[in-house]
């Protein structure tokens, strides 16, 4: 069996390569493409400082666990917000749990509402 952490990587290459497509096939210029890409790879870095016995959980989450993970969003937008060439891909960093038909989660909570 595949270790978490390879998986981890194998689904964030195919998630990266497939945005990257569907950029292009959107008509996507190459800095949308690029910002795109960027997010791709940044887009769980606030699960750091999430305990890892939540994180690597086998079993479910219990509601209390899952708030925690529910703010990894926000916590990465907080995170990269000290980098300005970053500043461009906060807003999906912010909101990539965020869903059109409003069964998302995280579009009300903040650490910081400029983010």
């Amino acid at each position: 069996m595949k270790s978490k952490l390879a998986m981890d990587k194998r689904a964030l290459r195919e998630s990266n390569t497939l945005h990257c497509r569907n950029s292009k096939g959107d008509g996507g210029n190459g800095e949308d493409i690029e910002s795109l890409r960027i997010a791709a790879l940044l887009h769980d870095i606030g699960k750091i400082g999430t305990y890892e016995a939540i994180l690597d959980k086998p079993g479910s989450l219990t509601e209390e666990e899952f708030e925690l993970i529910k703010m990894h969003p926000v916590r990465g937008a907080e995170i990269l917000r000290p980098l300005e060439q970053l500043k461009d891909i906060l807003p999906i960093i912010r909101h990539h749990h965020e869903r059109i038909d409003g069964k998302g989660y995280n579009k009300s909570a903040s650490l910081n509402p400029s983010v």
